[in-house]
């Protein structure tokens, strides 16, 4: 979890490092003040505000008006999902929870 969060902040924190020892605090305050200034329209703020969600709102009326199953219960079973976990009521493949159970079972 550490690397993940330090993978995310990791970079930001860099560039602010780097430009605070090349130019200062004075440098680092500009340069952020620059970050934060947006030059856009209220327009282009509406439209990367909205259009994804009008993208997200298109694929779902496809994908009720084409009637697929949204749920894995009504997709059609294979050899290998006949069987259901004991934990879940997802379908697993035989061989492999066999395998676990051998491999990683208490008892």
């Amino acid at each position: 979890m550490v690397l993940f969060i330090a993978g995310i902040f990791g970079p930001g924190i860099a560039a602010i490092s780097v430009v605070r020892y090349a130019s200062g605090q004075n440098g680092l305050h500009s340069w952020l003040w620059r970050s934060i200034q947006w030059r856009l329209g209220w327009r282009w703020l509406a439209l990367s505000f909205f259009l994804p969600l009008a993208v997200m709102a298109l694929a779902a009326a496809v994908h009720i008006a084409l009637g697929i199953p949204s749920d894995d219960k009504e997709l059609p079973r294979n050899h290998y999902q006949s069987e259901s976990s004991p934990t879940t009521d997802r379908p697993v493949n035989r061989h492999s929870w066999s395998v676990l159970q051998r491999n990683f079972s208490i008892c």
